[in-house]
């Protein structure tokens, strides 16, 4: 977990260089990665860097959505909004599993 928070501090620090398109490449290959190796591994090493493909994908994907939804935000309103956007991020993260487990029951 932390060198995955590591990494995604260094992808994020590098991020505003790319296009949101090429961001979102890494992020959906990084994601694909991370599910195939969940699938896939057929040895601990391999389920560990499933993991961190997994935790860097999520954090990268939060921590750059927050720059681009936080962009047109005036300044003094900035930590507002920031503080906004990951409540819902995070009820999101709580809520759906529990509706899909509900459809699912």
């Amino acid at each position: 977990m932390v060198l995955a928070s590591l990494a995604t501090l260094a992808f994020t620090s590098i991020a505003a260089r790319f296009s949101r398109t090429n961001v979102r490449i890494v992020l959906a290959a990084a994601g694909t990665a991370a599910a195939l190796a969940a699938v896939l591994a057929s040895a601990p090493v391999l389920l560990l860097a499933g993991i961190f493909l997994a935790l860097f994908t999520a954090t990268s994907a939060n921590a750059t959505q927050v720059i681009a939804a936080t962009a047109s935000v005036p300044e003094q309103d900035k930590p507002t909004a920031i503080g906004l956007f990951t409540l819902l991020y995070l009820l999101g993260g709580a809520i759906g599993p529990a509706l899909a487990s509900a459809l699912v029951l």
